[in-house]
């Protein structure tokens, strides 16, 4: 397997960025949508598979218009809450009850129109992305998902995992090709339990110190001042309270770790396969290591607050980068015919793009 090569360089890229910004500071954010529109060209037409580049095609109108109307939709519930609390406090909470219930069923919606048009504006060798993921499925994996998580508590997070991720992928298309994986249960749930392996050693190290020194010392100093009870209880209590936030660090710690080997497990079973000839494919894989992406995380943070931001642009080239070099692709078969076999039924498909985004999504 070959890893995605990018080619971006930090200091053409800071060019960018720093335009960008400024242009977004002048014009009290409106140009931001172009901003984001030569981000996205920048990083997507220096990334390449099998030496041909990413294309992006949203416009900055297109963008704009997503965002105007998303202030529009904010605009409007303000101003209904200021009218109806006029109309007393019942009326008001009736109002919001209801916005928010109008919110929980349109979120689904959103996040689908959202992933459409991100990728029926990202191309590869002239061939559009696609989405075509249901109301039904998107409502089912943020609401049911979570909830399924919380009652068997998250003992069914792995199975939940699986779901999460396979749905993401399963809804993309290249064309009218769609993406399989063959990622199991077993596979989340044996990723779980490596993930919280280590954290878990350290937890267990950790409660044996407080059974063995703060606990015992704690018992032989009332053996030996029967009198001070409270005092130990105190000491008792200060060790108790250290566990509490190692216990919350490395449930955080592990969610990450969990969530960085499910993208492996994913895409090391991903695959595209041409539906007229099943001899041409693309396999893909990943070797993202949790400590080092950590890592890059935590001094990338540190570098761009010692710089006052000015290593932003950097920052993100080593994080896409190394994003690019732990992901591979394997192409068997002649790619050529899978191109022309799918620019044939695109035409004879004949469907439509997203026309406008104001919303970032993601499953």
């Amino acid at each position: 397997m070959e890893p995605i090569k990018f080619k971006g360089q930090a200091g053409e890229y800071f060019g960018i960025w720093i335009v960008n910004l400024l242009l977004t500071i002048i014009t009290i954010g409106i140009y931001g949508a172009w901003a984001k529109v030569r981000t996205k060209k920048y990083f997507s037409s220096n990334t390449e598979i099998d030496g041909h580049s990413f294309g992006y095609h949203a416009t900055g109108w297109q963008i704009l218009k997503g965002r105007i109307l998303v202030a529009l939709v904010s605009l409007v519930f303000v101003l209904g809450v200021v009218f109806t609390s006029e109309a007393g406090e019942l009326a008001s909470g009736i109002y919001v009850i209801f916005v928010f219930i109008l919110a929980i069923l349109a979120l689904p919606w959103i996040v689908n129109n959202a992933l459409k048009f991100s990728a029926r504006m990202t191309s590869y060798r002239n061939i559009r992305l696609n989405w075509r993921g249901t109301y039904g499925q998107t409502l089912f994996i943020y609401y049911i998902t979570p909830l399924l998580s919380i009652i068997s508590l998250g003992l069914l997070i792995p199975l939940v995992t699986k779901y999460y991720f396979n749905y993401y992928a399963k809804g993309h298309y290249y064309g009218t090709s769609g993406f399989r994986t063959e990622a199991s249960t077993n596979d989340f749930f044996r990723g779980a339990i490596r993930s919280g392996l280590l954290p878990s050693l350290v937890l267990l190290y950790l409660l044996i110190i407080y059974m063995v020194v703060i606990r015992w010392e704690a018992i032989s100093y009332v053996m030996e001042y029967p009198n001070r009870i409270e005092d130990a209880m105190a000491a008792e209590f200060v060790g108790l309270s250290f566990l509490i936030p190692v216990l919350i660090i490395s449930v955080v710690f592990t969610n990450f770790i969990f969530r960085i080997m499910s993208r492996n497990i994913l895409l090391n079973s991903l695959a595209l396969s041409n539906n007229e000839d099943k001899e041409i494919s693309v396999k893909f894989g990943s070797d993202l290591n949790p400590f080092r992406y950590l890592w890059i995380i935590i001094s990338n943070s540190f570098v761009a607050v010692i710089t006052l931001g000015l290593m932003i642009p950097w920052t993100q080239i080593r994080f896409y980068r190394y994003l690019c070099v732990s992901t591979k692709t394997e192409i068997t078969g002649d790619m050529d015919k899978f191109l022309d076999s799918e620019k044939s039924r695109l035409s004879a498909f004949g469907e439509e793009y997203a026309e406008m985004e104001g919303i970032e999504a993601g499953i």
